[in-house]
């Protein structure tokens, strides 16, 4: 059997339910089902030749997967710490080589420059407006306080790129690492994927065939010690160059989603291969 899990507290906010109707088409509604659990939960149905794919990042859940000795795509949990902490992450790959947009960690020092505001943890596109593009120190400041009014975190600001943005689907079958990318150009919202552009589907996505990003993306999978799958967003300069802004551990997997569009427009993978992508990346821990 093969098990998506999603703890009860993420399922309130999520759309996994109508999400895992098409996962029931792709792989067959007699081969997955859905859990719903608590953090604490001890997960007794998980046999082993079980496949487990987690749905959610419960440092509790994550845990109890990996205990179960099973096959699951469960990453080890401080990969999940780092990729959800957007300061600690630019940290560790800026140390490490990566090109990632310079973060300001005080907006004292702002002046002159483009700069982009995002929340600090998640990836909820949410606090994702055309105001996130920031253009002085009081547009900064205003869109620091409407983040941390928002979500009650606090707010990064970096160097914003111009360009346009690119997200990398990483999956491992076996010993390979695959990669496949897209562009994508929301011209309507001073192209970056704003939580607007996402829902009117004002943003156009096209295949990607250079292979320095796709090298880059697989040097951080690596680098991160990832075993599974992964998606990475990057911009690209308007010089052709790639900086990578947010590593995404648990990728949406609707038809509709940058997973499921970057293997098929990129390698003309159907979204039933693109799930079952994500299936033959689990592994024993």
């Amino acid at each position: 059997m093969i098990w998506s899990v999603v703890s009860k507290c993420e399922m309130i906010c999520s759309s996994t339910t109508p999400v895992f109707r098409h996962y029931h088409e792709a792989v067959g509604k007699e081969r997955i089902r859905l859990a719903v659990v608590k953090d604490n939960d001890t997960m007794d149905f998980i046999k082993t030749g079980d496949i487990v794919l987690p749905r959610s990042a419960s440092k509790g859940i994550i845990k109890t997967i990996r205990e179960k000795g099973v096959r699951s795509t469960a990453e080890k949990w401080r990969a999940y710490e780092l990729a959800n902490d957007k300061a600690n992450l630019y940290e560790f790959l800026s140390r490490n080589g990566v090109c990632v947009p310079k973060q300001h960690k005080t907006i004292d020092t702002i002046c002159g420059n483009k700069y982009f505001v995002k929340p600090r943890y998640g990836s909820d596109s949410s606090c994702i407006t055309d105001k996130s593009i920031c253009m002085s120190m009081d547009e900064v400041k205003q869109q620091v306080t409407f983040i941390e009014g928002l979500t009650g975190q606090d707010a990064v600001v970096e160097d914003f790129i111009d360009g346009i943005d690119c997200t990398v689907s990483l999956w491992r079958e076996n010993s390979s690492l695959h990669a496949c990318a897209i562009a994508i150009e929301c011209p309507e919202h001073g192209n970056i994927q704003t939580k607007e552009c996402k829902s009117d589907f004002s943003g156009f996505c096209s295949p990607l065939y250079d292979k320095s990003i796709t090298t880059m993306a697989k040097d951080v999978f690596n680098l991160l010690g990832l075993r599974h799958h992964a998606r990475m967003d990057f911009r690209m300069d308007n010089d052709g160059g790639y900086w990578l802004i947010d590593v995404n551990l648990i990728p949406g997997l609707s038809p509709i989603g940058l997973w499921a569009k970057c293997l098929l427009l990129s390698n003309d993978m159907s979204y039933t291969e693109a799930v079952n992508a994500v299936i033959r990346s689990s592994s024993r821990t």
